[in-house]
């Protein structure tokens, strides 16, 4: 049975701006939400989750994106140890928020 109805997060974003845009328009998101809903508590805390959730994921994306993009290769296939694989494979993460390609 799933309690939490967990939205997914597009995979392979575009740049980190994008990113940045994505997290404050759900940033806002939830911001409204905290303001706005007449629920109990608990309720409260049961809706909360999938939204901060996917909020975790995007900011996970940029993290991820970020490191990326000022990853120097070079010294790791100076030696022959380490090939470079197909930059476009898709890969999946399995985080504490959800999983995000």
């Amino acid at each position: 049975m799933k309690i939490y109805d967990i939205p997914s997060v597009p995979s392979c974003p575009e740049s980190v701006d994008a990113l940045k845009d994505k997290a404050r328009q759900l940033f806002e998101k939830v911001l409204t939400f905290c303001e706005s809903n007449e629920f109990g508590y608990a309720k409260f805390e049961i809706k909360l989750f999938p939204l901060m959730a996917v909020l975790g994921r995007v900011l996970i994306q940029l993290f991820l994106l970020a490191r990326h993009l000022r990853l120097d290769l070079k010294p790791y296939l100076e030696d022959g140890k380490y090939r470079l694989g197909c930059v476009d494979a898709e890969r999946t993460l399995k985080t504490a928020y959800g999983t995000i390609s």
